[in-house]
């Protein structure tokens, strides 16, 4: 596939396509960012550092985390991929940080639904993000 708009500005028509598709999709999947990318003739790299830069940072909630509805949406990366390109230029103190308060919003969380399911799905997101933690401070 030729990429002939890359490393172009954004034409108005392309942006208002980019951005009619993004609102009216239900969830953006590795083949819409295909898609995309097909369309306006540029990297799915471009394409989702766009959707990062235009809609994830500005839907997520840093403080709360309460962040399943793009999780569900978008579906190209998992949850723990959507948070790292996040914080990826956050230093080490602030990743950590952020880490931290999404283990205590999913603590949170615990007490609040009390669905077996759900647990288990807590107890091993708690346990992920503590590894990562780990990971971070051995860097």
């Amino acid at each position: 596939m030729s990429y002939t708009n890359n490393c172009k500005k954004w034409c108005e028509t392309d942006i208002i396509f980019f951005d009619n598709y993004i609102r009216n999709e239900k969830i953006i999947d590795s083949c819409k960012i295909t898609f995309l990318s097909n369309m306006l003739k540029r990297t799915e790299k471009a394409i989702i550092y766009r959707i990062f830069k235009k809609y994830i940072v500005n839907e997520f909630d840093f403080i709360y985390h309460n962040n399943v509805n793009i999780y569900e949406k978008y579906l190209f990366y998992n949850e723990k991929n959507i948070d790292n390109f996040l914080i990826n230029d956050f230093i080490k103190k602030e990743q950590i940080k952020f880490k931290l308060n999404k283990i205590n919003c999913t603590i949170l969380n615990l007490v609040i639904d009390d669905t077996n399911n759900k647990r288990m799905i807590y107890y091993n997101s708690i346990i992920d993000t503590i590894n990562e933690i780990n990971n971070l401070n051995k860097k």
